[in-house]
C-alpha cells in the first residue's frame, strides 16, 4: 500500500494512477495500474493505493502518476468519521464498526468509504471498504459503517475516507423489515438475529441490512446482511444475521446481558433492472448437529432463460407460524435451461428450539442472464 499527495488541480473522481517500483537509476522494475481507493478525491488531499507486484519484485523507490480522472461533482461533501468497536474476527482479521456524521446543512448520499490503517510514522499498512446504512444521512445524524480489515499488522491508527453527494429525490423507500427482530442465542450462546426482508415496489431490488445491537448508550456489535441476488417485486422472504462481532465474547465475559440489548435496524437498497426468474428447489436431507442445521437440496431451472446469480431461501417455521431460523445460499452463478445444482444450507439453531414439527419454506431465484 501506498499514498501520495495531489497538491494541485480541482476535486476528482476516477482518479487512476500508475504506480512503479523503481532502482537506483530511476528505470521501473515493476508497474501496477490501479485506481485511487476513494472514489472522489478533493483539492490538495492525499490519494491511498494498494498496489501489487509480482513476487521477487526488487527497487529503492516508488514513483506514482496520475493515468486518467474525471471532474468530480461540484456538490460533493466530506463526512466525519469514527470507530467506537473493534473486534477481532475468526482468522485474524479485524471488524471495525463507527459512525459517520453529516455535519453539513443538507441531507448527503454517502458514496464510498474506506478504512486506511496507519503505522507508528503515517504510513499505510491495510485498508477495507466499509459498509454503511441508511442510503442517506440528516444534518446531524449518525449513520453506523462495519468494515472488516484482514491484515491490520503493524497498525496504529484509523483514518476514514468517507464522502457523499446530495440524494436524489423522490427515494421511496420500498425495501422494508415485516415486523419485528428477533434475537436469539444458539445452544453454545451464539447470538444471531432472524427477520424477514420485503420488496413492496413492482421492480427488483438489491438489499443490505444492518442489525446495530446496543446496551444503553453503548454500541456492541453490527451484524450485516446482504442478498445475494435481486429480491423478486412484491415479495417477503426471510434472512438471518449470524455475525456480531465481539458480542458473544461480551456476553459470555459479562460485560453485557440479553435482557438489556436492544437493536436497530437500517436497510440499504439499490435498484435492479434485471427480471428475477423462479426456480424450482427439492430438499433432499436435513440434519442437526450441534447448533447448526444442515438443509440440503437442489435447484432446477425448468424455464427457457438462463439465469445468472441463482440464489435459495430458506425459512424454518415453528408449530406456531415462528421464524425460528433462516439461511441463504447462492449454489451456482449461472443455470442454463434444463440444468440443476446442488445446495447446502447452513442455519443456526436456536437454544431450546425443537425442529420435530417444524415447517421448511424454500424458495430459489434468480435473474435472467
Amino acid at each position: 500500500m501506498g499514498f501520495v499527495s495531489l497538491v494541485t488541480g480541482p476535486e476528482s473522481s476516477e482518479v487512476v494512477l500508475e504506480v512503479s517500483l523503481v532502482d537506483k537509476s530511476g528505470a521501473a522494475r515493476a508497474t501496477d495500474v490501479v485506481p485511487a481507493l476513494t472514489p472522489y478525491l478533493l483539492r490538495s488531499s492525499e490519494a491511498f493505493f494498494a498496489a501489487r507486484f509480482p513476487d521477487g519484485s526488487s527497487g529503492t523507490d516508488l514513483r506514482v502518476k496520475v493515468v486518467s480522472s474525471r471532474p468530480a461533482p461540484q456538490a460533493i461533501e466530506t463526512l466525519v468519521g469514527s470507530i467506537v468497536v473493534t473486534a477481532w474476527l475468526p482468522g485474524g482479521g479485524l471488524s471495525l464498526v463507527g459512525w459517520l456524521e453529516n455535519t453539513s446543512r443538507r441531507p448527503i448520499a454517502p458514496t464510498g468509504l474506506v478504512v486506511v490503517g496507519l503505522d507508528v510514522e503515517g504510513l499505510p499498512r491495510a485498508s477495507a471498504e466499509g459498509a454503511f446504512m441508511p442510503p442517506v444521512i440528516r444534518p446531524g445524524e449518525l449513520l453506523p459503517f462495519r468494515s472488516d480489515v484482514l491484515r491490520p499488522d503493524q497498525v496504529h491508527e484509523w483514518m476514514i475516507l468517507a464522502h457523499g453527494l446530495p440524494p436524489v429525490y423522490p427515494r421511496p423507500e420500498t425495501v422494508t423489515l415485516d415486523g419485528e427482530l428477533a434475537v436469539r442465542q444458539d445452544p453454545q450462546g451464539r447470538p444471531f438475529a432472524v427477520g424477514r426482508i420485503v420488496n413492496g415496489s413492482e421492480t427488483p431490488r438489491s438489499a443490505r441490512v444492518g442489525i446495530l445491537v446496543t446496551m444503553e448508550d453503548e454500541w456492541l456489535s453490527l451484524g450485516v446482511f446482504e442478498t445475494l441476488t435481486s429480491l423478486p417485486p412484491r415479495s417477503t422472504l426471510p434472512f438471518v444475521i449470524d455475525d456480531f462481532p465481539g458480542l458473544e465474547e461480551r456476553l459470555a465475559a459479562g460485560e453485557a446481558d440479553w435482557d438489556d440489548l436492544n437493536v436497530e435496524a437500517f436497510v440499504n437498497e439499490i435498484e435492479s433492472d434485471a427480471a428475477v426468474i423462479q426456480l424450482e428447489t427439492e430438499i433432499t436431507a436435513y440434519e442437526v448437529i450441534g447448533s447448526r442445521l444442515y438443509l440440503r437440496g437442489q435447484i432446477r431451472n425448468e424455464g427457457a432463460s438462463t439465469i445468472a446469480a441463482a440464489a435459495v431461501v430458506a425459512g424454518v417455521l415453528g408449530d406456531g407460524g415462528e421464524l425460528l431460523t433462516a439461511g441463504w445460499a447462492a449454489p451456482a452463478e449461472r443455470l442454463v435451461p434444463g440444468s440443476q445444482a446442488d445446495f447446502l444450507l447452513v442455519m443456526p439453531v436456536p437454544k431450546g428450539a425443537d425442529l420435530t414439527l417444524a415447517e421448511y419454506d424454500v424458495r430459489a431465484f434468480g435473474v435472467a442472464d
